[in-house]
């Protein structure tokens, strides 16, 4: 069992709860703690154990009431919904701001524009001329945009055409190998691959890595015909294909971790 420190309307607590339960109490708590401080402001000094019985109450009814909403309700439905609502919530937010700006040219970073679907209804609205979405838009990033805005203090920060390292040759990939304890002989290389071809081998239980520069993409991209405004990958044979051809010792995709760019 483990010990924990919470804070609860002001005072100081300790709890006992199965180890590695730690943080999952203190957010249960800070949860409560928010909703009766809520309640507090609201129905104003009742006494602490009349105001808690009431927390308690409406808490349990939020939850019979998402659950009773829920039930009977195929998880691809519900995961559907949020979908849906994500999109609307993001360009309804988006749509403010264009219009306090009076721009229609949007930069979308952060968790939330790595979500495709979403991206892809904010750009076929009206009002939305162009949308950029940044290459990496999590936490990640944030270094990068932190050098940029060190930079531009002094000097006129150069556009960045790319945020992957490393080379463009792809040729170089026994190289890297002969640097491990794997063996040159235990791979095949397959040039001139289509994504068509790639699904194929991965379909057949293949063990592979795409190699197509320094991004894990197509180099080409081109403007969607719909609305000339998207970017989208060409299913071309740019790419290159290292298949390994022996699996002894039971190798599978799980002793392999995949990595990006």
């Amino acid at each position: 069992m483990a010990n924990v420190n919470i804070k609860f309307n002001g005072k100081d607590y300790l709890l006992s709860c199965d180890d590695g339960q730690e943080e999952s109490l203190k957010r249960l708590t800070s949860q409560l703690d928010a909703k009766y401080r809520e309640l507090k402001e609201k129905l104003g000094n009742i006494g602490e154990n009349k105001l808690l019985l009431i927390t308690s109450i409406q808490l349990i009814d939020e939850y019979f009431d998402l659950k009773q909403r829920l039930e009977g309700h195929r998880f691809d439905n519900i995961a559907a919904g949020l979908q849906s609502w994500s999109e609307q919530v993001t360009y309804k937010w988006m749509s403010y701001w264009i219009k306090q700006s009076n721009r229609s040219n949007v930069f979308f970073s952060g968790g939330l524009s790595m979500n495709i679907k979403a991206n892809g209804y904010i750009l076929n609205q009206p009002e939305i001329d162009k949308l950029y979405i940044a290459a990496s838009g999590g936490d990640e990033s944030l270094s990068i945009g932190a050098c940029f805005a060190q930079y531009s203090m002094t000097q006129k920060p150069k556009k960045l055409e790319s945020i992957y390292l490393g080379s463009e040759e792809t040729d170089h990939w026994s190289d890297r190998l002969n640097e491990t304890s794997m063996s040159i002989s235990e791979f095949i290389e397959i040039p001139n691959t289509t994504d068509d071809d790639i699904a194929k081998l991965l379909e057949n239980g293949e063990i592979i890595a795409r190699c197509c520069g320094k991004n894990m993409c197509s180099g080409k991209t081109s403007f969607s015909p719909d609305n000339g405004k998207g970017r989208r990958l060409d299913n071309d044979k740019d790419a290159m294909v290292i298949m390994k051809t022996s699996t002894d010792g039971g190798l599978t995709w799980k002793n392999f971790q995949t990595v990006s760019p």
